[in-house]
């Protein structure tokens, strides 16, 4: 029964010497699907859009089902005209009619309503939940509201003790008894790449030691706050669920909390680069950036100049002096390669 939502962990990475797996499937339940489709159509919306990021399997099944058992139905003709036409549309339709154009949109609909004019073909692809329906999914959402809240304290005490494994047996306990769309599409986009489960542990545990000098004003407890709400991020949590650890936050008004998510984010990555450049044996590298013209004058110092790898910037750099603003100058690095020795 829907085997097209099996979703593999590998717990070990994949070459020639290990082509054994440890692999952990398991199948979404089908009233979940259902719950987390019709969340989709709380709002009038075309069928075609929504279901691009579904497989063809959820069209011919879950999504027929849901329109043959009435949860999902055709809104009133003001809401299709609302999602299938634009403001613009709307105005030359009003004017070939020689009627006011003036007002906002549901104004506009309206207006040709009231005037009985002609507006084209309607378009017979526009669902949207019934109104039992809707009780269904705001259920189904604060359940898992309340859920996720209970889930993350667990997943943040474990994380708090650097357990990293428990925590994301917890995370990946909830992902699969309470899906989310992102997951839907995880699975059908064929360009995922799923990360063996020691990867994704490695960076939880840089994001958890992260001690970047451009954050080094916060305090100990400041810090540990912001990544432990990092980490959560990472972990694939969203939302409210970011700001349960960082109660208590003092701060600074230099970085709002998500500007400092995403410079501990940027950290890891430097810090995971760093160890495989190390590993790598190159021996110098470039400093670049994307766009010169963006750079502050201590970031414009390392362009073009040709560094150890012990040598190269700290990202963020903590000495960048747009570091202060909105943005940071984004530094980056590649290897100079000599194929002569």
């Amino acid at each position: 029964m829907f085997n097209f939502f099996k979703k593999i962990y590998i717990d070990k990475p994949f070459n020639s010497k290990t082509p054994e797996l440890i692999k952990d499937t398991f199948i979404i339940n089908q009233s979940e699907i259902e719950l987390v489709l019709l969340n989709e159509f709380m709002n009038p919306k075309f069928a075609n859009r929504v279901l691009a990021y579904w497989s063809q399997d959820i069209q011919q099944t879950v999504f027929e089902k849901l329109i043959s058992t009435g949860d999902l139905i055709k809104p009133p003709i003001e809401s299709i005209i609302n999602v299938a036409y634009k403001i613009t549309d709307l105005k030359k339709i009003l004017l070939d009619n020689k009627l006011s154009v003036t007002g906002n949109k549901q104004v506009l609909i309206e207006r040709i309503i009231i005037n009985n004019i002609a507006y084209g073909e309607v378009p017979n692809n526009i669902y949207e939940c019934s109104h039992a329906a809707k009780q269904r999914v705001e259920t189904w959402l604060e359940e898992r509201r309340i859920t996720e809240f209970e889930v993350v304290n667990k997943v943040v005490d474990f994380l708090k003790k650097r357990n990293v494994v428990d925590a994301y047996k917890v995370r990946n306990g909830f992902k699969k008894n309470h899906p989310a769309r992102s997951d839907f599409c995880e699975v059908n986009n064929p360009l995922t790449i799923k990360l063996p489960s020691e990867t994704l542990n490695k960076e939880i545990e840089l994001i958890l030691g992260a001690k970047p000098k451009l954050l080094s004003y916060l305090s100990h407890e400041d810090l540990e706050r912001i990544k432990l709400s990092t980490a959560l991020l990472e972990m694939g949590f969203f939302g409210s669920s970011l700001e349960i650890p960082m109660v208590g936050f003092i701060g600074s008004p230099r970085f709002p909390s998500a500007r400092l998510r995403h410079l501990i984010h940027n950290h890891e990555q430097y810090l995971l680069n760093h160890e495989v450049l190390k590993r790598s044996g190159i021996k110098e590298f470039e400093v670049f950036a994307y766009d010169r013209t963006t750079l502050c004058a201590n970031c414009a110092k390392y362009i073009d100049k040709t560094l150890t790898v012990d040598d190269l910037p700290e990202i963020p750099n903590p000495n960048c002096l747009e570091g202060w603003g909105k943005y940071h100058c984004g530094l980056s690095y590649k290897p100079i390669l000599s194929f002569d020795e």
